[in-house]
């Protein structure tokens, strides 16, 4: 074979290798697509019927959450609920794990874990879960502290119910019973309103006596109402104050009675 043939031939086979080549890179996959993250859990707006539909305007205890836009952790967060908000409830179990909310008009969604369904309003029952919200306003909870030194703090204790999921009426029972309503000593000069000790000897100060309701209510939440908790006996009353206070029968016997006090004001004047 000539030189000047075998070029050629050589010519046309290398043409044939790059035009298949490009042919094939055109039908393939970029490898670095393999390497992006897909956008888990993002929903269409046709998809939220996959939910189960229930009636519009059930009331909802709402624990402190972020609203989005879909149902997916990566949606756009366009408000956040506090506790005991009234929501119009659309759909339910939304891509598993959210729900559907009726808010201002439009369809948003909240994660089903911070939400409960709730047939009725709060009710005392003595020895209750304390991990039962009451998603008592600020104001309604105010009505329990005029009068004492711990007026103004209503909306405190609203916020640390929401924020740490213990019940609003029996933090306001165990400021009572352990601060004489904020007038002790200890209280005044410490802002300790929960006889809170500091491991060596004596006990805790705080700058403000709000700074103290969200340190006892973190605590009551984290330690003793959550089960694996280092202080954990239960959910009642009796429960937190085999750890919480030595005299521990005449204990849970005040605190009970001051929630059933403060539970039957705020009914008196609902």
């Amino acid at each position: 074979m000539s030189t000047t043939k075998w070029m050629k031939n050589g010519l046309i086979l290398l043409g044939t290798f790059f035009l298949i080549t490009i042919l094939m890179l055109g039908m393939a996959t970029p490898a670095y697509a393999e390497e992006l993250p897909e956008a888990a859990g993002t929903a269409t707006e046709e998809e939220h019927v996959e939910g189960q539909t229930i009636e519009t305007r059930q009331s909802m205890t709402i624990m402190k959450t972020e609203v989005k836009d879909i149902p997916a952790e990566n949606g756009e967060t366009v408000t956040v609920l506090a506790s005991g908000a009234e929501i119009g409830v659309y759909m339910t179990d939304v891509n598993d794990s959210w729900d559907a909310i009726l808010l201002d008009g439009e369809i948003r969604y909240i994660p089903a874990a911070n939400a409960a369904l709730t047939a009725s309003a709060y009710e005392y029952e003595y020895g209750s879960n304390l991990t039962r919200l009451t998603a008592y306003s600020p104001e309604q909870l105010e009505q329990l502290l005029d009068g004492t030194e711990l007026s103004g703090l209503g909306t405190t204790f609203a916020e640390m119910e929401s924020k740490y999921g213990v019940n609003a009426l029996f933090l306001i029972s165990i400021t009572k019973q352990e601060s004489g309503s904020g007038s002790s000593s200890l209280a005044r000069r410490q802002n300790n309103l929960g006889g809170l000790k500091n491991g060596r000897g004596g006990y805790m100060a705080f700058d403000t006596k709000a700074d103290c309701v969200d340190y006892m209510a973190q605590l009551l939440g984290s330690k003793y109402l959550t089960e694996g908790g280092r202080l954990y006996s239960g959910t009642s009353v009796k429960d937190v104050a085999r750890r919480y206070c030595e005299q521990s029968s005449s204990w849970t016997a005040a605190i009970e009675n001051l929630m059933k006090e403060g539970y039957n004001k705020i009914i008196k004047t609902a």
